[in-house]
């Protein structure tokens, strides 16, 4: 079997290409690019939605190496370091920042994600067609390194969380299927503050008008995932490291029949469909302030020769 990584840039040597924040229809593309000293455009970029202070902004955002192929890209709400030696991520979102006030229901919310694109649509994608894999592992590991409270009492668990995600876009990709360009978000999840344990779900996204189908984190971690203790959130430089392997093959495959039974991919047949591409990072529809590394993250494809 071969076996190959669908990263672009697994390294994030190739620097960020930024999105605006997306507040308005002209302000989600990339506004601006760190190169971080070579010449190669990015291929990995920065969703910045809602931090309402924007990174591609030279007054409110900067860039800069902090140490030999280590670089911090910061504003005041949200920094990304990326250290493209050890390949790590560090995702730091200060949500007091971001709201005067403790965020309403249909208010919209900070993001610090990272996206990557395995194949495009119009391609046919077709290393990435789910038929033509035999195995789909997704592996690295995480640890907290800072989470502050700033809602206190007026905390409402149905609006507020710190939460830091994995999605994988599912596409079909077929252009002769009456179905071409239906997709679904795959959820790995990786923390809530709210729960111990994140159960599998299957819930439609207002945003993207698509249906997202989360595995639940026991299907996550190689331990326990477990980042509480007492009752009380575990973070700091001593944190537990949590590694994870996903074996994400047969969970899309599972998806896609809940996505059916949802009533979604209707006119979609298994076969039509392919792992486009991904984000991951922290939503922060709750006042928190967080920070999360993800070391040796990557996403390998097994095919038969």
């Amino acid at each position: 079997m071969k076996f190959t990584s669908l990263l672009k840039d697994p390294n994030y040597s190739r620097g960020f290409g930024v999105r605006g924040l997306g507040l308005t229809p002209d302000d989600l593309g990339v506004k601006k690019e760190f190169h971080f000293g070579q010449d190669l455009p990015p291929v990995w970029q920065i969703a910045q939605w809602a931090a309402r202070y924007d990174l591609a902004n030279d007054e409110q955002g900067s860039v800069f190496e902090v140490s030999p192929g280590v670089f911090k890209m910061q504003t005041k709400t949200n920094t990304l370091i990326a250290d493209t030696v050890n390949r790590s991520l560090s995702f730091k979102c200060y949500a007091e920042y971001c709201y005067d006030k403790p965020r309403k229901k249909n208010d919209p919310w900070q993001h610090l994600l990272v996206e990557n694109s395995f194949a495009q649509i119009d391609d046919g994608a077709p290393l990435t067609r789910i038929t033509k894999l035999d195995s789909l592992t997704i592996s690295g590991s995480i640890q907290l390194l800072e989470f502050e409270d700033h809602m206190g009492d007026l905390f409402d668990s149905e609006t507020h969380a710190a939460q830091f995600l994995l999605y994988l876009t599912i596409h079909n990709v077929e252009k002769n299927s009456s179905g071409f360009g239906e997709m679904i978000w795959f959820g790995i999840p990786f923390f809530d503050n709210r729960f111990k344990i994140l159960e599998p779900s299957a819930m439609f996204d207002k945003g993207t008008s698509c249906l997202m189908v989360s595995i639940g984190s026991k299907a996550v971690f190689l331990d326990s995932g477990e980042f509480f203790r007492n009752g009380k959130i575990i973070a700091g430089e001593n944190s537990p490291v949590h590694e994870f392997e996903v074996n994400a093959l047969d969970l899309i495959k599972s998806a896609y029949e809940t996505a059916r039974l949802e009533g979604y991919f209707l006119n979609t047949q298994l076969q039509d469909l392919a792992v486009t591409g991904m984000n991951m990072g922290w939503e922060m529809p709750g006042t928190y302030n967080v920070a999360m590394r993800v070391n040796s993250f990557d996403v390998i494809a097994g095919y038969n020769d």
